[in-house]
């Protein structure tokens, strides 16, 4: 199943698609700050050294975000028409969901501009252990995906086997899609 994941995640690459997904930390106790992480972004900032450079870095770190353990935070997606968007997470713990459709998004098709996840925005997500690395994958289309297992809006979000990433794929290669991703860190 991960070997289909990462095939999923190397498609985006082929598209030269922009990532138009951002996380926006909602804690009201911090700053709220929408973050955009672009994944051809490389500039490095060594700021305690007092030096910035996009060539070199004593130290290199990953250009992932990250989010504490209990940070309230919702996916935001920006969309340039109407459509449909699936949207599947791979979670630290190695489990992957489609959590769009479902009952965390508005129904099929969804309209252009900026879509928050989960859609009920007085119940966002909170960062939950284990620690490690999330990732999320959205495919984006203007045609209805024919795909028999995708959860209804009253579903709750569908744990994926094998069968259905590997349907997605194919989906995916067959039909004309958009694909974001999005990759963070949880941490302690």
């Amino acid at each position: 199943m991960s070997e289909i994941w990462e095939k999923l995640w190397k498609e985006w690459e082929k598209s030269g698609y922009n990532t138009n997904i951002s996380i926006e930390k909602i804690d009201s106790s911090e700053d709220s700050t929408n973050i955009y992480i672009e994944e051809s972004a490389s500039e490095i900032n060594a700021s305690h050294l007092g030096i910035s450079s996009s060539k070199w870095n004593p130290k290199p770190q990953p250009n992932w975000q990250s989010f504490s353990v209990g940070s309230k935070i919702n996916y935001q997606f920006r969309l340039n028409n109407s459509g449909y968007l699936i949207v599947t997470e791979k979670f630290a713990s190695g489990e992957i969901y489609c959590i769009a459709p479902s009952v965390l998004s508005p129904p099929f098709p969804v309209g252009w501009g900026t879509l928050i996840l989960p859609k009920d925005k007085d119940d966002p997500f909170v960062v939950q252990p284990p620690i490690g690395y999330e990732e999320i994958i959205a495919v984006y289309s203007k045609e209805e995906p024919q795909l028999d297992w995708l959860p209804q809006p009253e579903d709750e979000p569908l744990e994926l086997q094998t069968e259905h990433l590997a349907s997605l794929l194919n989906h995916v290669n067959k039909n004309n899609c958009q694909l974001m991703r999005y990759k963070y860190l949880i941490t302690a």
